[in-house]
């Protein structure tokens, strides 16, 4: 008998265990396309995306499944047989019409639920009360209206809510919608701290809205609506945990495909009463602004604000930006701040700032003056061009010292001033792409951490020696990447050294797309390759031979220009060296006009019959007489005598003779004296010219010659008889 027993409970035993295995085998083959992952003992089911009809069972698994995945699949009904160990649950993108009242009750632990995408129609009043839900999502339902947040705002209120999600509640197209405290009022003394209300046509929030929040809340977004200006924004300071603000996308138009969308206009709550107040207010009134001089106080705890591509169209003028020591973050890209003429006030904090994109024409020196602390800034596409172009003194980046990376591209830039960077020294990014650049020669060698120079897609042709000097300087202690692509290089020989240096350059030097780079070679485009830089050193040593020899040329041919035009006005170029420096000297100068009445120039040769004319000049007509062999002043240079002489006289007369035109000083005092008649007699003829004998005309100067024939001269009759006639000539013309 006992061994009947154990025989039977061991028979018995082994059939209970097969029959386990085969139930365990037909629930594998249930789920069998669903995911099991085990993080730290819980359980989570992925079960997206397998076109269920219903949910799957888990209540007989013998281990608890905290989480569960059922988006994008056919579900018409609320899942209501999963296990109530549940806290995660998403059933987005199925096809749930509403979620009634006893639906979320199934599950009480059930702190997170999304259920965006799942064309819902209602959601009944009081089917979130009791819940411990945390985190809840019901965005893209569009037929749910915003008129639903009263009921879920009221039906959470006893609740643990943080994150509440009601993007794309409203049609894309339709009238615009204002917010009231209303809608809200029932999360005020909630612990929310993430509140997103994008997508939803809201053009502005009544007074009451911003103060009716919960002071808990961290995160607020109004991204993708229609907000205008309006006397909200000065209560934005009485949130007063908020970090991150999103204002960001307003008036953007919609980009769905309208024919497949399906909304429902209806703006009252779902199964809700109205409120006395709607119904005395339908259409709250919206007072717009105009920015004008206002000073604008955001919340001090403020860490990110993102107002970018919001079709904004304003100058930014004297406005005064009131922030906490938080903001880092801050965006004011894709509007339309066409003038900064003011300093931006308020960003000292600030990290992170883009203003990019705002058809900016001009900006105030001062404006970045609050910047100190700015590391990331972006200022590209706008039309910036001009007023880097006057900032020869760098006054517009110079309180940036602490930037790392400074985006300028698309900015219409032609001529960036040598000192436009001299502060930023921390700067290890600096992108200058598609702009109009011709000459890149601004100081760079100070950015020792530069790790990225873009300028393509400019009109540089080279780059100086001091650039290239400056490049392999940061390239000798990091590497550097610089970026030359689409600019029309130039291989002409006088870049030759440029060319060299692109192609050998340092291993630490990173040329960004350099095997695409060309270069403009005898009128045509060539790779930047080993047999392009053969041809251009080739080509650049027949040319530098041409270029010796034509340099050679000219300047043989200049150097007998200039001596043939210093032997044509030799005479003018002494006269007013020796002028110059008799003024120099003007303490020696006689206070009478003239000394003499007549200075007289002869060949040694004819010294005898020189000496007589002068002795009768003096006896008889009472003249005085200058003559180097009496008056010239020893140790005094001859041509400092003669000048003296030539100034001091009257007249000067010249006893023409042989002799007199192969003497040196003769023709000296000559010249000397024709000048004077040219420069210091205001073209009063002083030369008196004796021809004492006849000498042949075609073997004078042509400057005698002219004289011969346009002014008067004395010939000397020759015999003893006329000589006293002569001498009573020569007086007189004296």
């Amino acid at each position: 008998m006992g061994y009947i027993k154990i025989l039977t409970a061991v028979f018995g035993l082994q059939s209970w265990i097969i029959l386990l295995l085969s139930a365990d085998q037909r629930l594998k083959k249930r789920v069998s396309n669903c995911s099991f992952t085990e993080i730290e003992g819980e359980w989570y089911v992925d079960c997206s995306n397998k076109n269920l009809q219903n949910a799957p069972n888990f209540s007989n698994r013998t281990y608890p499944i905290v989480g569960t995945d059922l988006s994008i699949n056919h579900l018409s009904k609320f899942p209501s047989h999963l296990p109530k160990t549940l806290k995660y649950l998403n059933v987005s993108a199925n096809s749930l019409d509403r979620l009634s009242r006893h639906d979320i009750r199934e599950y009480p632990h059930l702190i997170e639920l999304r259920m965006s995408k799942c064309k819902l129609k209602a959601l009944e009043f009081h089917s979130l009360n009791g819940s411990q839900l945390r985190y809840l999502d019901v965005s893209g339902n569009r037929e749910l209206t915003l008129s639903v947040l009263k009921n879920i705002s009221c039906d959470l209120v006893d609740s643990y809510i943080e994150t509440l999600i009601l993007d794309e509640l409203q049609c894309p197209i339709g009238p615009s919608i204002v917010l009231t405290a209303d809608h809200v009022k029932c999360l005020r003394n909630t612990s929310l701290k993430t509140l997103s209300l994008a997508s939803n046509r809201i053009v502005y929030l009544d007074c009451h809205v911003i103060a009716t929040l919960p002071e808990s809340l961290t995160v607020l977004n109004f991204s993708d609506n229609k907000f205008t200006l309006g006397l909200y924004v000065f209560h934005l300071h009485l949130l007063k945990s908020i970090k991150v603000l999103d204002f960001s996308y307003q008036s953007r138009i919609p980009v769905q495909n309208f024919e497949n969308i399906k909304c429902a206009y209806r703006e009252k709550n779902c199964n809700a009463e109205e409120t006395e107040r709607e119904r005395r207010e339908l259409n709250p009134k919206v007072y717009d602004i105009k920015p004008v001089n206002y000073t604008f106080y955001l919340p001090q705890s403020l860490e990110k604000l993102y107002l970018h591509d919001c079709n904004f169209k304003f100058k930014l003028n004297h406005y005064i930006y009131k922030t906490g020591e938080n903001l880092s973050y801050v965006t004011l890209g894709n509007n339309k701040f066409y003038e900064w003429n003011t300093t931006l006030y308020g960003i000292q904090p600030v990290k992170y700032l883009d203003m990019s994109n705002n058809f900016c024409t001009n900006i105030q020196q001062d404006f970045f003056a609050d910047g100190k602390n700015l590391i990331f800034l972006d200022l590209s596409k706008n039309i910036l061009g001009d007023s880097f172009a006057k900032d020869i003194n760098g006054h517009i980046l110079r309180p940036l010292q602490s930037l790392n990376i400074l985006n300028i591209s698309q900015n219409k830039i032609t001529i960036l001033p040598r000192a436009l960077f001299q502060s930023t020294v921390n700067l290890r990014e600096l992108r200058l792409s598609h702009n109009e650049i011709t000459n890149f020669e601004v100081m760079i060698h100070h950015m020792k951490h530069l790790s990225l120079l873009d300028i393509s897609h400019n009109q540089i042709q080279t780059l100086t020696t001091d650039i290239q000097q400056a490049i392999d300087g940061i390239a000798s202690m990091h590497p550097i990447k610089v970026n030359l692509y689409g600019n029309p290089l130039s291989c002409r020989c006088e870049h030759l050294d440029f060319i060299v240096w692109l192609n050998q350059h340092n291993n630490n030097i990173v040329f960004m797309n350099f095997e695409n780079y060309t270069c403009v070679f005898q009128n045509e485009k060539h790779a930047m390759n080993s047999t392009t830089l053969l041809e251009v050193h080739k080509q650049c040593a027949e040319y530098s031979l041409l270029s010796v020899i034509l340099v050679a040329v000219i300047l043989i041919f200049t150097i007998s220009i200039i001596c043939k035009i210093i032997h044509r006005f030799r005479w003018r170029l002494r006269y007013l060296y020796y002028i110059t420096a008799k003024q120099s000297n003007a303490d020696t100068a006689d206070p009478k006009p003239y000394r003499y009445d007549a200075f007289i120039s002869y060949a040694a040769e004819n010294e005898t019959f020189a000496i007589d004319i002068i002795n009768d000049l003096e006896r008889n007509s009472n003249l005085k007489v200058c003559f180097h062999s009496r008056d010239f002043i020893p140790g005094t240079a001859i041509a400092d005598n003669i000048s003296n002489a030539i100034q001091n006289s009257r007249r000067t007369v010249c006893f023409v003779t042989s002799h007199f035109l192969q003497s040196y000083w003769c023709m000296f005092e000559f010249n000397m004296a024709r000048m004077v008649s040219f420069y210091s007699r205001a073209g009063e003829n002083i030369l008196i010219l004796v021809l004492l004998e006849k000498y042949p005309t075609h073997k004078m100067p042509l400057d005698l010659i002219e004289l011969i024939q346009y002014n008067s001269y004395l010939e000397y009759p020759g015999n003893f008889v006329d000589k006293e006639s002569f001498t009573s000539q020569l007086a007189k013309h004296l």
